[in-house]
């Protein structure tokens, strides 16, 4: 997602657009795999929130169908023709819709944990309701790290001149997703304190915060060296932390309640026990196949882009 939306920026032509296509176009499908499997999961574990939720914001679930779409054919159409317009409409088309998914996901992910009236019948979380202030925040956090760790990935894959551009782009966007996370946090603690009780109530919760910044820490110590592989490793270890983190702040809730209604709690949405013993077994299965399969892409594909691997 990152490197497809920093990809029309980075690339000075075709050449270059395709060494990045051709990165991220064999890991692209295997990835999106976990956003569907998370729907799937959501409905057969926790079907009252997937109910509540995909009917309240029937708009943006749709938004977020389609863009997937369009970002799947853009991999597959661009090449078709040896047409400078037809290559470039299909790079913005790639890049527009990547940084669609990620708002979209990042905004929900604002709005579940700002607090919705989910149980009101008549709910409806309209598009421009979503983006609120809380929402725009997260929004700019989330995409600028998501882009970060793009750029990072893409410096293991590329060189020469787009090498080089990756490490200046890389370094830039380390500094801009400090400086709003920074903007992220006082602004919660200024309007959504409440988001952080759960690391009053549980204090090894803090866990999560002291690993993301080592991770934040640890890349921008590697980007100084140019060791694009360790870097790589410490987005990994940020952005895992920060979904802990999330997790941890929306503990026990699925969706947190407004002031004025009430949430949604794992006990309250969970289906019953055989259902959740049964997706128990089928998940651990699922995950530990869906592992072995995508470390052998990634080992497989592993290296720079040479000029014979491009395909897209």
């Amino acid at each position: 997602l990152g490197g497809a939306i920093i990809s029309p920026f980075i690339s000075k032509d075709d050449k270059s657009r395709r060494v990045i296509l051709n990165a991220i176009g064999r890991v692209w499908d295997a990835n999106e795999v976990w956003v569907i499997a998370f729907a799937v999961f959501l409905f057969g574990v926790f079907p009252l929130a997937y109910a509540k939720f995909f009917s309240s914001a029937y708009i943006p679930v749709m938004i977020l169908i389609f863009s997937l779409i369009f970002r799947a054919v853009s991999f597959e159409f661009r090449s078709q023709f040896a047409s400078s317009g037809w290559r470039k409409l299909w790079d913005w088309v790639l890049a527009v819709s990547s940084l669609v998914i990620v708002a979209i996901l990042s905004a929900a992910a604002a709005n579940i944990l700002k607090g919705m009236d989910i149980m009101n019948e008549s709910f409806r979380l309209h598009l421009f309701d979503a983006l609120n202030g809380f929402a725009i925040v997260t929004v700019l956090v989330s995409v600028s790290f998501i882009i970060l760790h793009g750029l990072v990935y893409l410096g293991n894959k590329v060189e020469g001149e787009l090498y080089n551009r990756v490490l200046t782009f890389s370094n830039t966007f380390w500094v801009v997703s400090v400086l709003l996370l920074v903007v992220w946090v006082v602004f919660s603690l200024v309007f959504e304190r409440g988001i952080f009780y759960n690391f009053v109530k549980y204090p090894f919760f803090v866990v999560s915060v002291l690993l993301m910044i080592a991770g934040i820490g640890m890349m921008k110590f590697y980007l100084s060296k140019s060791d694009f592989k360790m870097a790589f490793v410490s987005s990994v270890i940020n952005i895992v932390s920060i979904i802990l983190s999330f997790i941890f702040c929306m503990y026990p809730y699925l969706i947190r309640p407004s002031s004025e209604g009430k949430g949604l709690t794992i006990y309250d949405a969970a289906s019953g026990e055989l259902t959740l013993i049964i997706a128990l077994v089928v998940a651990v299965i699922g995950v530990v196949l869906v592992a072995i399969y995508q470390s052998f892409v990634y080992r497989k594909f592993s290296g720079k882009v040479l000029e014979e691997d491009i395909h897209y």
